[in-house]
């Protein structure tokens, strides 16, 4: 939603209603600027604090609008509101800044505000720290998985920022509109609503606020930075250039093809690729993907920055977790780089007898720069391999972080693994013509041609 859009504001009557409907409820809100913590505790408490609020919400009139009477703390400071009656809880909201730690504390509702901070908009550190903040204490508050409620609202500045990566994982790319609600998105898998207002609406062209903005100007803004204004403006961040993969240059799967046991023309057997880490810094990456014709739909994988000899807690090995994957994948043909460990196929091949599945291995040793290897392989992935959409993955997933870095892989990037193990599938089983497509019957539709050495 634009900025100025009053989201904030939103925020505040959610906040005050939920505390009118659940007597009990406790609420966390997270904001990217900390001046805004004071203004929610003030905007809450005065909104409580009003005769027509009483008169919604009638438990209130014993509190004859009278602070000191309805709040046991109220610390607009340190962001602290407690309501009298609010018995069993921390808070009846508490309110942080992003840079604020918080381990302590469990809260139904939490409210994420205006997490990106403009100024770092393409800073792609910062929105990493905020999402690992996310994922490592924001979303670690909550009571359960199945007692949880958040909201997230903000201006999208960038297509890799907060509001867009929870956008993504939330089912954003396959939400369907509601006929109902114009601007409005559910996603029925994620049970997610999603509100996203435009400045111009996307039919007429007009602007949506022309009490406060004008058309005229909207119009102009979007001539002079389009790129800014589709993101902060139309909540359609505009993915940059130099990146070959992003999904506007993939083809993408939100449904599979049916396999062939089910009626469909999808082999009923998997492919993999797989990448062992060089160094520390490196994933071991195995891509799982099941060919359908001409296709390849990535469906499952590991990308872990462990090494293959990794040992769990458990007693396990990653090299046990891979073979399992493989088993429980049904997977047929693998193709495995030699450069970190020349005898992974050995090692492999007896891993899975002991587990009773046989997978036909290729070893290959490469000599090429990855970047060489991808950009050979660019055409050849655009064309044959289908990747998840937007949201099918969780984003801390393996298969969500694989995906992620393959749609924002550029010559720049930090990590390569996984779009490196999809070139190599790619050399191995589309274009060196390893496999050929065959008639109904043999071999599931499937031949794979040996090359001579």
């Amino acid at each position: 939603t634009p900025t100025g859009y009053f989201k904030s504001y939103s925020d505040v009557i959610i906040i005050s209603w939920i505390n009118g409907y659940n007597l009990t409820a406790d609420c966390l809100k997270v904001v990217g600027n900390p001046k805004m913590v004071t203004k929610t505790i003030n905007g809450v408490s005065n909104m409580m604090l009003k005769e027509r609020y009483a008169k919604v919400f009638p438990f209130y009139q014993q509190y004859e609008c009278n602070p000191q009477k309805m709040f046991k703390i109220l610390a607009p400071r340190t962001g602290e509101m407690l309501l009298m009656h609010a018995q069993g809880i921390d808070f009846s909201l508490l309110c942080i800044s992003k840079e604020t730690p918080i381990d302590g504390g469990r809260y139904k509702y939490r409210f994420y505000d205006d997490i990106t901070n403009s100024k770092y908009k393409t800073n792609i550190t910062m929105h990493d720290a905020d999402d690992a903040a996310y994922n490592d204490q924001w979303k670690k508050r909550r009571y359960t998985e199945f007692d949880d409620c958040e909201w997230f609202t903000g201006t999208v500045y960038y297509y890799l920022d907060f509001l867009s990566r929870r956008r993504n994982e939330n089912g954003f790319a396959i939400a369907e509109p509601l006929k109902h609600f114009r601007y409005t998105k559910f996603c029925k898998e994620k049970k997610a609503v999603f509100v996203v207002i435009p400045k111009l609406d996307y039919d007429t062209d007009e602007c949506t606020f022309p009490q406060i903005y004008s058309t005229e100007q909207a119009r102009i803004d979007r001539d002079n930075d389009f790129a800014t204004f589709q993101a902060m403006e139309q909540g359609l961040p505009v993915i940059p250039d130099g990146m070959p993969f992003d999904y506007s240059n993939m083809k993408v799967w939100k449904e599979l093809p049916l396999k062939e046991s089910e009626g469909g023309v999808r082999s009923d057997y998997t492919y993999g690729a797989l990448d062992l880490p060089r160094t520390g810094d490196n994933n071991l990456s195995l891509m799982v993907l099941s060919p359908c014709g001409e296709l390849h739909y990535l469906v499952d994988g590991i990308y872990e920055k462990k090494p293959i000899d990794y040992k769990f807690e458990s007693g396990k090995t990653m090299l046990d977790v891979v073979c399992e994957k493989i088993k429980m994948r049904n997977m047929k043909h693998l193709v495995v780089e030699t450069n970190v460990c020349s005898n992974i196929k050995s090692q492999i091949e007896e891993k899975l007898a002991k587990i009773h599945h046989s997978c036909k291995i290729y070893e290959v040793y490469s000599t090429m720069k990855k970047e060489d290897k991808i950009f050979n392989c660019q055409s050849d992935i655009q064309q044959h391999i289908v990747i998840p959409a937007s949201g099918i993955f969780g984003l801390s997933s393996d298969v969500g972080k694989a995906v992620f870095e393959i749609v924002t892989w550029n010559t720049k990037a930090k990590s390569d693994d996984s779009i490196d193990t999809i070139a190599m599938y790619v050399r191995q089983f589309v274009n060196q013509g390893y496999m050929s497509y065959a008639t109904v019957g043999s071999f599931k539709r499937w031949i794979i041609m040996q090359k001579s050495a």
